[in-house]
């Protein structure tokens, strides 16, 4: 679709104000505004200082398998290592190439002549597992540094991994860029977020720049050869699941080429490494013994859909309703629509004054799954769902905004197969407005106006996955909305439920960060499809009679977390203030 087709019929859906934000937002965020930022960061983001103290006994084995490499490709790899700060290293190379590939093996062949740390070994091609491990077998160094014959090596990259090598991590990972021909013709950005281990399940977000222990990689036995195409990302599941400490630098450190062939170029001329990818998911989630099936999604073939099994839990949703009936209908002949049967509706009704809302009420006293409990006193969302949940039979909990309407009809299985895991704590789900723009996938805290919280994706068009896809498929989140929130009812006891001191804004964030407090991880997964026609019941935040109190709610929770707002899965490189955009 071209262009001006996209705009006229983005125009048709969702008008000409929204269409026209939407532009602005994609032209501020530009590839030239984007290019001029990225030089800086890589240009002015390193301070040497840090570098003073580095213990440098620490020996660095660089794993490089080389394949008919371009020449010219080949000597910038190799003098990017070579030129590198860090001093203590080895670079071992193990040349597969056959006879298309001889000016490559005489590069190598007089590099390693010349520069004493380059180890070099010549013999057939095992597949790129097998030879990585070739590479492997003649390297000493106590920690394993992974590099692709054609990228480029920060010169820097090297001393940073060092030093939180030094501090315990036994498994660090950097941001990086794509880029084309010249180094500075930069492609694309890739802004990590800190250890998830959900979404690398979904996806291999880590890629590069990669260095773990000598340890851990032998105790988890080295590349499978039978996932050849994928072997990095199976490799990582296996290495960062027994990790004692994985560690994320906020850096550009690594520099992926993009030509014709590689995988960074077009992945879908490399089956075999779809293939490989979803086996390697599969295979791993079996050696936990989690039952899941595995399959490409919808976005990309190398992005995962995981379907885990789930068991018959009674989940409890509960629903907080002031007058508002034809909501109310709306959001219970939803719930009424889903194939997931084992559930209970708590209904908790304050001070309404609609008759009509009333008989329904007694129409739905009738109901052996649903419970009405009546509570005449002023709002408090927080003390509200408090008191609900005391009624709740169910194991799950899922707290609802009597202003949602399910679209999906598995969406309670859907977030039931990640709250149904031992070492998650709350799922969230997609909101979208009712013109399908998006309203919330995730909450990005430490950001925003007040510095607390704000919605990851506002806005976007149906078919628009945010930066890099990564609103497109499951993820580890800081916080997700109370708007449709479940947690396991243990833990939300646990915890002492909702912060009643927050009694309309900013709950949802407390609890996400009291549950990850606790250890427990917080998933969104946007196969769990709703629309939100928000603020119907209550007003917005934004009208002058709400904001002292938004205002208040703000400092308390702020006073209350201090730095713990701060978010580990929203990239450092990213601005605070406008979602995205590269501070």
């Amino acid at each position: 679709m071209s262009k001006i087709n996209k705009a006229v019929k983005y125009i048709k859906e969702y008008g000409f104000v929204k269409t026209a934000k939407a532009v602005k937002t994609k032209l501020c965020s530009g590839k030239a505004a984007t290019a001029k930022k990225l030089k800086r960061i890589i240009k002015e983001s390193y301070d040497h200082k840090e570098f003073e103290q580095l213990n440098t006994s620490l020996k660095i084995s660089i794993l490089m398998p080389v394949y008919n490499t371009d020449v010219d490709m080949l000597k910038c790899v190799m003098e990017s290592v070579i030129n590198g700060s860090y001093d203590n290293y080895e670079l071992c190379i193990y040349d597969a190439s056959d006879e298309n590939g001889r000016d490559a093996t005489k590069i190598c062949e007089d590099y390693a002549g010349k520069f004493p740390k380059i180890k070099y070994l010549k013999g057939d091609n095992f597949g790129i597992a097998e030879n990585t491990n070739r590479c492997f077998d003649i390297s000493e160094g106590g920690y394993i540094a992974l590099l692709d014959h054609d990228d480029v090596l920060h010169r820097d990259a090297l001393c940073y991994v060092a030093m939180e090598a030094c501090k315990g991590a036994d498994f660090i990972y950097t941001d990086e860029v794509t880029f084309s021909g010249k180094i500075t013709n930069v492609v694309s950005s890739d802004f990590k977020p800190d250890y998830s281990p959900y979404m690398l399940r979904c996806n291999n977000y880590i890629c590069h720049f990669v260095c773990f222990s000598r340890e851990l990689f032998v105790s988890c036995g080295k590349f499978n050869k039978k996932y050849d195409g994928s072997q990095d990302h199976e490799l990582f599941l296996r290495l960062t699941d027994r990790a004692k400490k994985v560690c994320h630098i906020p850096k550009i450190l690594y520099f992926w080429r993009v030509h014709k062939g590689s995988v960074s170029d077009s992945i879908e001329a490399k089956e075999y490494a779809i293939t490989a990818g979803i086996n390697g998911v599969r295979d791993f989630l079996a050696s936990k013994n989690i039952d899941a099936e595995v399959e490409s999604s919808e976005i990309y073939p190398t992005i995962y859909r995981i379907h885990y099994k789930i068991t018959d839990e009674k989940v409890s949703v509960i629903i907080l309703n002031h007058n508002h009936y034809e909501d109310l209908k709306r959001c219970l002949e939803s719930i009424y629509r889903s194939t997931y049967k084992n559930y209970e509706i708590i209904i908790l009704e304050n001070n309404s004054n609609d008759q009509i809302l009333s008989d329904y009420y007694a129409e739905l006293s009738q109901k052996e799954n649903i419970k009405i409990i009546t509570l005449n006193e002023p709002f408090n969302y927080s003390r509200f769902n408090n008191i609900a949940a005391g009624y709740a039979a169910g194991t799950q909990l899922l707290f609802l905004n009597n202003d949602i309407e399910a679209v999906s009809e598995n969406w309670i299985q859907e977030m039931l197969m990640y709250s149904q895991r031992n070492d998650v704590g709350a799922v969230g789900a997609q909101l979208r407005y009712p013109d399908k723009t998006l309203q919330h996938c995730y909450l990005i805290t430490g950001a925003g106006p007040h510095k607390v919280a704000i919605h990851a994706g506002l806005g976007l068009f149906e078919g628009d996955y945010g930066y890099l896809d990564r609103i497109g498929f499951v993820r580890d989140v800081s916080a997700v909305t109370g708007a449709c929130l479940m947690v396991k009812k243990d833990i939300f006891d646990k915890i002492g439920g909702f912060d009643e001191k927050l009694s309309v804004a900013y709950n949802d964030v407390d609890i996400c960060l009291k549950i990850r407090n606790e250890g427990y991880g917080i998933i969104y997964t946007p196969y769990a499809r709703l629309i939100h026609y928000e603020s119907s019941t209550r007003g917005r935040d934004s009208e002058d009679s709400n904001r002292r109190r938004l205002d208040a709610e703000a400092e308390y929770i702020k006073n209350k977390w201090k730095d713990k707002l701060i978010d580990r899965y929203y990239n450092a490189n990213f601005s605070t203030d406008r979602e995205g955009m590269l501070r």
